[in-house]
């Protein structure tokens, strides 16, 4: 009899203990905060949990032991995942566990989601995870198709365009830029900025990042600069520079648009000399006339004392003399 008791009283133990495993495993399944459903050999679903679903649409009583998880897979994924459940079941090392793929839920609308496929030990079943990646795949479509236009656009811009991190490391460039300071894509790529500089403003350039770095004050970002560019072949050249900061998870970068504008320096040069010569000439032709005023006022001087005695003459000649004058 007590051999019989203890042998209940293990028994019943055992049952507590299997008791509160499945409890604690029904846990983690209900509450797991992902889409799960277990399917048997014939890929019909056995158990799903609520957030699987909210994920398809479909309650509990409609799916489980009713229907196969793969019908829910649209058909461009079908074949590809029959593929991989077959062959896992031969190799469960060959194919990955998990891949992307796109499901057609209750209401008719495709779900992107991303799965992982596992075996349960000693079991004939299989666990099911999903996760529904729709948005973030809008928004990555959204995103690529953005740098796509803006790589358009950069690549056909007359003007240079240069990005750089921090540090002054160049991180993206256009084909304008190359052509305007003469070097290549590998000679640039992954260079200091320092590279088209001339000399003389490289230590001052490295100093003001080293301030930015320690107190995030740039005083070139948000203006519009002329400075001068360094060509590979030595040579300077004017341009005008906008410099925009922008940060991305934390990091600071910065990037400017360059033009030349050798050519409208030219031009203002031109200009500039050609008013200079306009003022020297002014300058002589004003001295020539005023000159040429005092000889006819001293002219009308003497003719005063021709027709001293004709005082009407006198008068006529003293406002003549004061109209020159």
């Amino acid at each position: 009899l007590v051999a019989e008791g203890r042998n209940i009283n293990q028994h019943k133990k055992s049952e507590k203990k299997l008791e509160r495993s499945e409890k604690r495993y029904q846990s983690i399944f209900e509450n797991s905060g992902t889409g799960l459903l277990t399917f048997g050999k014939d890929g019909t679903i056995i158990m799903m949990n609520s957030e699987w679903e909210k994920l398809s649409g479909y309650s509990h009583e409609e799916l489980e032991g009713k229907r196969k998880w793969m019908e829910f897979v649209h058909p461009d994924y079908l074949k590809m995942m029959m593929e991989y459940h077959q062959q896992r079941e031969k190799d469960p090392e060959s194919v990955p566990l998990q891949y992307e793929t796109v499901f057609i839920i209750k209401s008719g609308k495709q779900l992107v989601t991303y799965i992982t496929v596992t075996p349960i030990p000693e079991s004939d079943q299989w666990l099911v995870s999903a996760i529904d990646i729709t948005d973030l795949k809008n928004t990555q479509k959204k995103l690529e198709k953005s740098v796509v236009r803006f790589q358009a656009l950069a690549e056909y811009s007359v003007d240079g365009i240069i990005t750089t991190d921090a540090y002054g490391k160049i991180l993206y460039f256009n084909n304008s830029l190359l052509n305007m300071f003469g070097y290549s894509k590998e000679e640039l790529k992954n260079s200091q900025l320092t590279l088209i500089m001339p000399e003389r403003y490289r230590e001052n350039f490295m100093n003001s990042l080293r301030k930015f770095r320690l107190t995030g004050e740039h005083r070139l970002a948000g203006r519009i600069i002329e400075t001068i560019g360094h060509k590979k072949d030595d040579t300077e050249f004017p341009f005008e520079m906008s410099l925009t900061k922008w940060e991305v998870d934390k990091k600071i970068y910065f990037t400017s648009i360059i033009r030349n504008i050798s050519e409208r320096k030219t031009a203002e040069n031109d200009l500039k000399k050609s008013l200079k010569e306009k003022e020297i000439l002014l300058k002589e032709i004003h001295h020539r006339v005023k000159n040429n005023l005092q000889i006819i006022s001293s002219l009308l001087d003497l003719q005063e004392d021709y027709v001293k005695e004709d005082t009407e003459a006198v008068n006529v000649l003293k406002e003549s003399q004061n109209r020159v004058l």
